[in-house]
């Protein structure tokens, strides 16, 4: 079976999260596969599935502490949009 890439998983939740109409358990589910693959996500894709998961409300416990630990190992490498949007999503999804 084909492995989702990071940026494939990161897109599609950032894609669900704009559309507010879709069902949570769509992102959830993709999602839940690319805990193994976090390690290898970038940044920009860190960041872009921690903000869809903000805009939709969804607080995914196990994906959401393993995205705040890998991205605390990149932290050197986020840029100023890449922290922006990952500190927005988990001040957000603290406040839900």
């Amino acid at each position: 079976s084909a492995q989702l890439q990071p940026q494939d998983v990161s897109s599609a939740a950032r894609t669900f999260g704009k559309l507010s109409t879709m069902k949570k358990a769509l992102v959830v589910a993709p999602c839940q596969a690319a805990l193994a693959q976090l390690p290898r996500f970038h940044p920009q894709a860190l960041s872009n599935t921690a903000w869809a998961f903000a805009t939709l409300g969804v607080w995914d416990q196990p994906l959401l502490s393993a995205i705040a630990a890998v991205s605390i190992q990149k932290m050197a490498q986020f840029d100023a949009q890449n922290l922006a949007n990952t500190t927005w999503a988990y001040a957000t999804l603290v406040i839900i």
